[in-house]
Formats: C-alpha cells, sequence, structure tokens
C-alpha cells in the first residue's frame, strides 16, 4: 500500500488551473479567486476531512503562480499534496507503444469534427494507487469534458461510482457551491510576485 493514499482521504483537483478561468466565469459566474475560496472552505469544513490534494495539471505537473493560495493554505493546514500531469483529449495513436496496455476509452462525445476519432485515457501508476484511500473526492473543470476523463480513471480504479463527486466543485455541474463558512485567503503575495518566480 502507498503510505501517501493508504486510509486517507483524497481530494482530486482535476485540472484546477487559472486559465479557464474565461469559462469558469462563464459557466458558475466567479472567478479563479472565488473557486479557490470555495475549495479552501470545503476543505476546512466537509463532514469528510481532506488527508491529501491531488492537482492536476493539462499540459505539465509543475506548480503554477496560480496555485500559491492553494499552495500555501495546504502548508498552513498540514495538509498534504502533489502535482501530476494529466492531459485531455488525447488519441490513441499519441501514445507510445509501451502506453498501449494501459490506455483505456474515454467515454466522451467523440469530436464533432471527426466522429470516428477514439480517445483515451492513460492509468498510471499513481492512479492505481488510489485503491489504498479510505474515500476519494473529486472536483475540477469542466463537467462532461476533463472531469469525464477523471470520471474514467476512477471508475476503472475504484470501480464504478465508488468515489465521491462533489458537485458544488466540479465546474459545469449545475450546482452552485454552498458555503459552509466563508474562508478568509490572503491574495496579496499572490498578486505581488513575478510570474516566472512560482515556478518549480
Amino acid at each position: 500500500m502507498n503510505s501517501t493514499y493508504s486510509d486517507k482521504n483524497i481530494l482530486w483537483l482535476h485540472h484546477y488551473e487559472e486559465c479557464w478561468e474565461p469559462s469558469i466565469k462563464k459557466i458558475s459566474g466567479i472567478s479563479f479567486d472565488d473557486y479557490t475560496d470555495q475549495i479552501c472552505d470545503f476543505i476546512l469544513n466537509s463532514s469528510t476531512p481532506t488527508d491529501h490534494v491531488i492537482i492536476t495539471r493539462w499540459e505539465d505537473s509543475r506548480v503554477g503562480p496560480e496555485h500559491f493560495v492553494i499552495v500555501s493554505f495546504l502548508d498552513e493546514n498540514n495538509i498534504s499534496y502533489q502535482f501530476e500531469y494529466v492531459p485531455y483529449g488525447c488519441v490513441e495513436e499519441s501514445f507510445l507503444e509501451k502506453d498501449m496496455p494501459s490506455l483505456i476509452p474515454s467515454r466522451k462525445t467523440p469530436g464533432e469534427t471527426d466522429p470516428g476519432i477514439k480517445e483515451a485515457v492513460l492509468i498510471e501508476s499513481w492512479m492505481l494507487e488510489l485503491k489504498s484511500a479510505r474515500h476519494v473526492m473529486l472536483a475540477g473543470a469542466f463537467d462532461g469534458e476533463c472531469v469525464c476523463d477523471a470520471e474514467d480513471i476512477l471508475d476503472h480504479v475504484l470501480g464504478f461510482n465508488n468515489y465521491q463527486r462533489i458537485e458544488g466543485l466540479i465546474v459545469g455541474s449545475g450546482v452552485k457551491y454552498e458555503y459552509e463558512r466563508k474562508s478568509i485567503v490572503e491574495r496579496d503575495e499572490r498578486h505581488s510576485l513575478e510570474e516566472d518566480s512560482f515556478w518549480y
């Protein structure tokens, strides 16, 4: 069993990235900072305590400047976390031959421009280790798209629906997040940083 996940409650924030802010505003009517406040509120006040957070990005696994607030919040609350790379919209042909045994088909609707396209999702070792978790909670952007890939992964690893969708924190679910208590998150330091200084 992996000690990072073993018997822990895991919150997976899928494609939690500021580049999606225009769509988050259009769909949910909130900013990326507001969305971060909601996540912090959930972690502080949910009846299911969060022991570890997995933040997945769609282009790389680096910590970006937009993650300064959430990383600081998790550090202050002694909650462990990790960043992982999970791409989106990958076709089977884009993977290496060695990856083929670890692919599962995506259940998203095929692309409009090519109805015959076959998208796939790669199951990686850290995903398989989620089997050792006590409970897995899923949030992120966007429902029916990127989040669908995460659901395919969890259905494959944990069994169909053996995890919890946090509907209010899934952008596009149509469910508005209801605050238990308004989180106070300082952002002054975040906005004073040089963007390139926080990448590592």
